[in-house]
Formats: structure tokens, sequence, C-alpha cells
């Protein structure tokens, strides 16, 4: 399989696949770090006592916990290392199929980041009472497009990818952008 760019680009141009949605996920693909874990790590780190903050919304559930971080401090935009490459693709191919970004993040994160990054047709997010992770990020994009009849490029979540069509698995190691073709058997 490609380890570079071009495989993303193949995939994109293909014309079967054309209109299609294609589904970007934030954490380690559009970004390399976890923005949640990233905002986790300043709120700590601006008072130690925050700590037992996190751990009373744990209670209520991971969901809840990154809303409520998310509420209470923003994202450290100086800290976020971009897959600029990625970025560059999804551009071109705007107003081509709609690109949805599908991401774990809370509300306000997701949205800020997709305002900045400037390619989203549309996101999909974390809410106070979901986890829009695995299983339910699966559900959801299934009911929206329906199972095989969207793209997914993300760093890791085979609850996803096995519903979509196929997709680029992305990974960041040493600041170097990777990514990998896969699927796109049609059913």
């Amino acid at each position: 399989m490609s380890q570079s760019i071009d495989c993303l680009r193949e995939l994109l141009d293909d014309k079967s696949v054309s209109g299609m949605p294609v589904c970007v996920d934030l954490d380690g693909t559009l970004i390399a770090e976890d923005v949640s874990f990233l905002a986790f790590r300043e709120f700590i780190r601006s008072d130690w006592r925050n700590i037992f903050k996190c751990v009373f919304w744990l209670l209520r559930g991971m969901s809840y916990c990154k809303y409520e971080l998310s509420k209470c401090q923003p994202i450290p935009i100086e800290k976020i290392h971009y897959n600029c490459e990625l970025m560059k693709e999804l551009k071109k191919r705007k107003g081509i199929s709609p690109i949805i970004l599908a991401t774990g993040a809370p509300q306000v994160y997701a949205e800020h980041l997709a305002k900045v990054i400037g390619v989203f047709d549309e996101v999909l997010s974390s809410t106070s009472d979901i986890n829009f992770v695995r299983e339910e990020k699966a559900k959801k994009l299934v009911e929206k497009f329906g199972e095989k009849k969207f793209i997914y490029i993300a760093d890791s979540d085979l609850a996803v990818w096995v519903k979509a069509l196929g997709g680029i698995i992305v990974k960041c190691k040493n600041g170097v952008w990777n990514f990998q073709k896969f699927g796109f058997a049609k059913s």
C-alpha cells in the first residue's frame, strides 16, 4: 500500500466515488494531537486542583467530561500540528463531494477547528450526552449516508471503517504523515 499522499489523491479522483461524502476524523488525522487531551493537560497545568473537577465530570461519563472541559478550557491552538497535506487535498475537493468533520472531540472544539480549517460542509461531534466515537460514530454515519455510501479518513476506527465503502488510514510518526488506502470492494 502507498505511504504517500498519492493514494489519497487517487481515491478522491476516482470517478466511482465522485460526489460521495468524505468523512474525516480530527484527532490523529487532521491534527497530530488529541484536542481533548491537550485541553485537559492545559486545564490541569493551570491549577492542579482541576483534576478533581475532571474526576467528578468523568463520573457522569466521558462525553460529559469532554463537554464540561470544553466549556472552561480553550483549545491550545499554538500546540496543534496540522496535517497540511490532507487539508490541501480536501480544499481541492470542496464543492465536489460533501466533506464532513466526524470527530469524538467536543462540539465547541470541533466547530472551532472546522472554522479554522475551512473545508467542512458539516460537523458531527461529541455532545454532553454522546461520545461520538467508534460504534456511535458508525451508527450515525450509516443513518445519515447509508452503509458503504461514504468514504472515511481516520487514524483508527474499525467500527466506522467496516461501514464505509473504504477510505484512508492516516498515521503521524515523528512528524511525518503516512497515508494508506483500504477497502473499496463494492457491495
